[in-house]
């Protein structure tokens, strides 16, 4: 028998710390498939092909690139890395590691930062899983939020849905000139293909762990062929001299306009999400609560890009 105490972490997944009776230890991981769909034609298969595939790519890092630091999953009966447990929900299983996160939204050591930054650039030199899934530059939610913005656009009568109503159309041309600044830039990044590298996606101090024996990267749900800015805007924000120790441990040079892409990904992602929360039934929560604060952070389009109404 294998006791299981579940684990309160995160958003879209469910976690349990699972201990055998040898006193063996596992992370047991349940996502919901539905939390990850993209847009209005993505499917929950889809959606499990894309899981598997990234991480596929992180058991072929660790596994087979030999990169340590690298957390992947273990493989189940039949070397199934995830298996589907029902229509909506996938399990993957990782061996548990006794440690605690670099910190919560920033690093809470600047040499924890540096070491984590070491960390990506060996990852990106490692080379490419074949079964690594490439990065299509959807923003997740997009559908929604174009329906949204129009005449056609459905909502709630949840608390939450009139406030946000409005604040869409105040916004909402500047929405839209975001949305068209995000595809320009896609347009001019995304056939580059030789700058592509494997990235984590998520790497800030959350998704890395302190352990006695360095630090580990976890969370590899979000592994994608992509351009390395996507490993590095949100660091270089913590850390603007981040980019010039890239280079100098990589030689590669850092693209301003995929660093602006990503981080605009970013907000176009969070408030897709957000309003479409708001615009389907919902309910007076701690949770949406503080989506709604997150919100109205988010949507100020000329407060957080004045490059681009200038």
């Amino acid at each position: 028998m294998a006791d299981l105490t579940y684990q309160p972490l995160g958003f879209g997944s469910h976690h349990w710390l699972v201990r055998g009776t040898d006193g063996s230890a596992w992370f047991a991981t349940a996502d919901d498939l539905s939390a990850r769909l993209r847009g209005a034609d993505d499917t929950e298969g889809r959606a499990f092909a894309r899981l598997a595939a990234a991480f596929g790519a992180a058991y072929a890092l660790q596994h087979r690139h030999g990169l340590d630091f690298v957390l992947g999953p273990l493989p189940a009966v039949g070397d199934f890395l995830v298996r589907r447990i029902s229509p909506r929900y996938s399990l993957v299983v990782h061996p548990f590691v006794d440690g605690r996160p670099a910190g919560d939204e920033e690093f809470d050591d600047l040499d924890d930062r540096l070491r984590a930054l070491d960390l990506i650039a060996r990852l990106h030199c490692a080379g490419i899983p074949d079964v690594a899934p490439r990065d299509d530059f959807t923003v997740p939610n997009r559908h929604a939020l174009e329906v949204l913005l129009t005449p056609d656009g459905r909502w709630s009568d949840g608390p939450y849905a009139s406030p946000s109503r409005s604040l869409l159309s105040k916004h909402g041309a500047d929405v839209r000139v975001l949305l068209s600044a995000y595809d320009r830039m896609v347009a001019r990044t995304a056939d580059r293909t030789a700058r592509m590298v494997l990235t984590h996606g998520e790497p800030g101090a959350g998704n890395i762990l302190r352990t006695a024996s360095g630090l580990v990267l976890i969370d590899w749900e979000s592994a994608l062929v992509a351009p390395p800015e996507r490993d590095l805007w949100s660091l270089a924000d913590e850390d603007p001299g981040i980019v010039a120790e890239y280079t100098r441990s990589t030689g590669v040079e850092v693209d301003r306009e995929a660093f602006a892409l990503y981080r605009l990904w970013y907000d176009l992602a969070e408030i897709g999400g957000y309003l479409k929360l708001f615009a389907e039934p919902h309910q007076e929560t701690a949770d949406t609560a503080e989506s709604w604060r997150n919100l109205e952070f988010f949507l100020r389009p000329r407060d957080r890009w004045p490059d681009l109404f200038g």
